[in-house]
């Protein structure tokens, strides 16, 4: 289904629920409460492909990857694989616990967090999404370093730092000294109780060497709460630590 294919779906989806709602409230107005509440059930199916389409209409503006116009999460999961990242897509979802992800190129943890945003979206009320942010560690980093002087902040950190939910891809592919912009991101994020997604090529310990021990802890918490660390590196098993190979691992370092 192309963009507007599918901005065409929810708009016709859209005029039969309002055709729906005004048959149920004439049949409920005239006291026909069997018939109204058979048209209200009938129009259960409608609204719920309306709620998924809008959150494919979300999931496609804001998640920057190719899957996006064709969600088959079994197939996703089955491509991503690894047990503890599937499990990270399934069950922290909700935008309320910053999750860390760890591994090698190729493990999954971009297509886990792009599952866990399509997730983040299907399960937000009717009509009230929140959109997430999704920024490559790298060219957010570029941004602010090649932002002229005198001018402010470049507005893609201000969006970082203020989005609901920012996922923050690949971090520690930036180049050296240029994680100032990160940094900043990451505390503003923290103080203001922000939920942060982020998926890195870097050990725990490799993090916090190049970021330093405060900005693991808030890459970690959000709330007060302990977010999920999960680490596909073969020797991960410093639970304690934070990081481990399952989303019970502990994340407060």
């Amino acid at each position: 289904m192309t963009d507007g294919e599918l901005r065409r779906r929810i708009l016709d989806l859209a005029d039969e629920i309002r055709v729906r709602r005004d048959q149920f409230i004439d049949l409920r107005e005239s006291g026909l409460d069997a018939e109204a509440d058979a048209a209200r059930t009938d129009a259960r199916p409608l609204c719920k492909e309306h709620h998924r389409l809008m959150a494919l209409a979300m999931f496609r503006r804001t998640v920057p990857i190719t899957w996006t116009h064709d969600v088959d999460e079994a197939a996703i999961e089955a491509a991503i694989g690894a047990p503890a990242l599937v499990r990270a897509a399934r069950e922290q979802h909700e935008g309320d616990r910053n999750i860390v992800l760890l591994g090698r190129s190729g493990v999954g943890k971009t297509a886990t967090l792009a599952l866990a945003g399509w997730r983040f979206y299907l399960a937000q009320p009717k009509n009230h999404f929140r959109a997430l942010v999704w920024f490559y560690a790298r060219d957010l980093a570029a941004v602010a370093a090649q932002y002229p002087l005198g001018r402010g902040e470049p507005p893609e950190l201000d969006r970082a730092s203020t989005a609901p939910l920012l996922v923050l891809d690949d971090l520690g592919q930036e180049r050296e000294g240029d994680h100032g912009a990160i940094l900043d991101v990451l505390d503003r994020r923290y103080r203001a109780e922000r939920t942060t997604w982020i998926s890195s090529g870097l050990t725990v310990d490799q993090l916090r060497a190049r970021y330093s021990e405060a900005a693991y802890r808030r890459m970690c918490e959000v709330e007060g709460k302990a977010g999920l660390v999960v680490s596909c590196f073969a020797n991960a098993a410093q639970r304690g630590h934070g990081e481990g190979t399952s989303p019970e691992s502990a994340a407060r370092p």
